[in-house]
C-alpha cells in the first residue's frame, strides 16, 4: 500500500490552510482536545442536559471519588515514556511507549477466573509501561458503572496539569485474557500527531458496537459522549436498551447528529478497526459449525474444543455472550495456556502480522481524509450552484463510512473511488 502524505495533513491542519474539512473537527486546536484547565470543561457542558441529570450524574461522581475511590491501582514496574517515534517501529526490549495508556477495567466480588484474566492484562501492562486501574465496588449502578467508572477516570486525569495526564484509556472487559503480550497496545492508535479528531477507537460484530474492548482518548470529546449515554435512561426512561444497557445506550449517542463538544455529533470522532486485531471472541457452542479452526481445536490439555475465531499469536481472547457453564470451562483452558505454557502461544510482534495490518489500516483512513479534503477543495472552487450533487452525496457516504465502516476496506475504497470519479467530471 502506498504510503501516505501524513506530514501535508499536519501541516494543513496546524496551519488552516485546507479550504474545507471533511470532518467538522478535523482541525480542532489541541488545545480544545486537551484543555490546560479543568475549569474549562463547563464551557462544553451540554445545554439540553436537564437538571435532573447533572444531579443525578453529579451526585454519583461526587460518591465515587471521595468514599470509595479505587479499590485496586496497578502501576507499571517499567517506565512510561513518551516517544515521536512512529508506534510502527517497535523495539521489544523497550517499554518507550508513543502515547501514554492506562489499561482499565471493573471487577467485584470472588470470581477466580476473571481475577486471572485480569491478572494477564497486568502482566501485558507491566511489560509496555500502562498503568492499570480497576474498579473493585459494585456501588448498585447495575449497568452504568462502567461508564461511570470511566467518566471518574477521565475527569481525574483533566484535573491534572497537562503534561502529567494519560491520553488515552483502554478499557478491557474482565471476560477478556491476554495471549500474546508481546503486542503493545498502542499500535492501534492513530500516528503520533496524526488525527487528533479521533477519540475512540473500537470494534463492532453483527450485532453493533462492542464495548468489551476499546480505546478511548481523554478530553471534553469523553466526557460528552459518556454525559449522553447515561442520560438516556433518565430522558427516555421507557426505552428498552436491552441486555447490554450501556453499550446500546453509547451506540446510539454514537449516531446522533446533534450535541458533543461542537453541537454536531459524535460520529466524526468514532473508529472501528477490524475486530481480530484486538478483540477476537472464543464463539458460542452452536457456532461452531459455522467457524472451524483445527488448529485451536486440537491444542493438547484441553478440556473441550473450541471456537476461537482468532489464530495463534493473536493479542487476546473475549468471551462476550457465553453462559457460565460454558464460559468457565473455556476461560480456564485459556488461562492454563497464558499462565503454565505461554510459549505455545506468543509469537514475538516482528512475526506476526500486526504492524503491516495496523499500518495499512490508519494509512488507508488518512488516504481517505485527504481525498475528502481534495473534493472539499474542489467544490469550494466552484461557483455556487455548480457543483454536482453527486459529489456532495459521494462525499458524505465516504465521511460516514470512515465512522460507521472503516473496518470494511472494501467499502471504503469503493466510497473512495465514488468521489475521485464524480471530482474528475467537474
Amino acid at each position: 500500500m502506498t504510503s501516505l502524505p501524513y506530514d501535508r495533513l499536519q501541516d494543513e491542519e496546524e496551519q488552516g490552510t485546507s479550504h474545507q474539512k471533511p470532518f467538522h473537527d478535523i482541525d480542532i486546536d489541541e488545545q480544545e482536545i486537551y484543555p490546560s484547565q479543568f475549569s474549562r470543561l463547563r464551557e462544553h457542558t451540554p445545554r439540553w442536559l436537564s437538571t435532573k441529570v447533572w444531579v443525578v450524574v453529579g451526585s454519583t461522581l461526587v460518591v465515587f471519588a471521595i468514599f470509595f475511590g479505587f479499590k485496586h491501582t496497578h502501576r507499571a514496574n517499567t517506565d512510561n515514556s513518551l516517544s515521536l517515534s512512529s508506534p510502527y517501529n517497535i523495539d521489544l526490549n523497550t517499554t518507550t511507549n508513543p502515547y501514554k495508556i492506562s489499561k482499565v477495567s471493573m471487577l467485584y466480588g470472588d470470581n477466580d477466573l476473571y481475577e486471572r484474566a485480569l491478572q494477564s492484562h497486568i502482566r501485558h501492562a507491566d511489560r509496555w509501561g500502562y498503568p492499570t486501574k480497576i474498579w473493585r465496588q459494585d456501588d448498585g449502578c447495575g449497568f452504568w458503572n462502567k461508564p461511570t467508572f470511566l467518566m471518574s477516570l477521565v475527569t481525574k486525569e483533566l484535573a491534572k496539569p497537562e503534561k502529567e495526564r494519560m491520553e488515552w484509556l483502554m478499557w478491557v472487559d474482565a471476560d477478556s485474557i491476554i495471549l500474546n503480550p508481546t503486542i503493545p497496545a498502542h499500535m492501534f492508535l492513530p500516528p503520533p500527531g496524526q488525527m487528533p479528531h479521533v477519540q475512540f477507537v473500537g470494534t463492532r460484530d453483527a450485532g453493533g458496537l462492542n464495548t468489551g474492548i476499546f480505546f478511548l482518548r481523554i478530553g471534553p470529546w469523553a466526557i460528552h459522549m459518556l454525559l449522553d449515554s447515561m442520560a438516556i435512561p433518565l430522558c427516555h426512561p421507557t426505552l428498552d436498551l436491552g441486555r447490554n444497557a450501556d453499550q446500546e445506550a453509547m451506540a446510539r449517542v454514537f449516531q446522533k447528529t446533534s450535541g458533543g463538544i461542537d453541537g454536531n455529533g459524535y460520529k466524526s470522532g468514532v473508529v472501528y478497526m477490524p475486530r481480530h486485531l484486538f478483540n477476537s471472541y472464543e464463539l458460542r457452542p452452536n457456532q461452531y459449525e459455522e467457524f472451524e479452526n483445527s488448529t485451536i481445536q486440537e491444542f493438547p490439555g484441553w478440556s473441550r474444543r473450541h471456537g476461537y475465531e482468532g489464530h495463534k499469536g493473536d493479542l487476546l481472547v473475549h468471551f462476550p455472550g457465553l453462559e457460565g457453564a460454558d464460559r468457565k470451562p473455556l476461560m480456564g483452558d485459556w488461562l492454563d495456556v497464558v499462565e503454565k505454557r505461554p510459549e505455545e502461544w506468543i509469537v514475538p510482534v516482528q512475526n506476526t502480522s500486526y504492524v503491516k495490518d495496523t499500518r495499512e489500516f490508519w494509512n488507508l483512513y488518512a488516504e481517505a481524509l485527504e481525498v475528502l479534503r481534495e473534493a472539499a477543495r474542489v467544490s469550494g472552487s466552484k461557483e455556487a450552484g455548480v457543483v454536482h450533487v453527486g459529489l456532495t452525496e459521494a462525499m458524505h457516504t465516504l465521511r460516514v463510512g470512515l465512522s460507521d465502516e472503516a473496518d470494511d476496506e472494501e467499502k471504503i475504497r469503493e466510497y473512495m473511488k465514488a468521489v475521485q470519479e464524480k471530482m474528475s467530471v467537474l
